[in-house]
């Protein structure tokens, strides 16, 4: 089986209407508290999509998270608000993905403080791990607190060029058929 998210939603309209008009199951990641999160996933939901949230998380870059964006300086109370202000900002979720996070993602903790949250939310969410840092602790933690979750394999676009992400599709479907 094959996985596709299309992430970081909620900023560009155009861009968004595009992806949601994609076919097929396709999973839309959608980041907090931005000027179309609700929009789209109303749209994304009506037409039988699934819909997660794109929660920000502290990079090792020091990127600008942007709102709803959970950092390693935080302490519990401070994560544990953030993520439920975040999840209640979006309709129709069904589970949450990593935005950035090659910082926070390797921290126990703070990973572990959100998984608290996941798990005393109906309906049981699921997380998926962008593995945007080999060290990353969130399958491991959603795991041991109960949470479904899956990592991710390959990204498709990490290059504008077409032929690499005609590739990134390749390189896909072999791990999957070898799976």
């Amino acid at each position: 089986a094959i996985a596709i998210i299309i992430d970081d939603l909620g900023y560009l309209r155009p861009e968004g209407i595009d992806a949601l008009s994609l076919p097929g199951a396709v999973t839309y990641a959608i980041l907090p508290h931005t000027p179309f999160a609700r929009r789209f996933a109303g749209t994304a939901h009506s037409s039988g999509k699934e819909v997660i949230l794109h929660q920000p998380m502290e990079s090792t870059q020091g990127l600008a998270l942007g709102p709803g964006g959970i950092t390693s300086e935080m302490g519990k109370t401070q994560v544990r608000q953030i993520l439920l202000e975040n999840l209640s900002s979006i309709p129709h979720l069904s589970g949450i993905s990593n935005h950035m996070g090659s910082l926070l993602s390797t921290r126990e903790q703070p990973i572990g403080w959100m998984m608290e949250v996941l798990v005393s939310q109906p309906p049981p969410f699921f997380f998926v791990d962008s593995r945007t840092i080999p060290g990353s602790v969130i399958a491991g933690v959603a795991r041991r607190n109960g949470i479904p979750t899956i990592t991710r394999d390959v990204f498709l676009d990490n290059s504008h060029d077409p032929n690499e992400i005609r590739s990134q599709f390749g390189e896909l479907i072999s791990r999957a058929k070898s799976r």
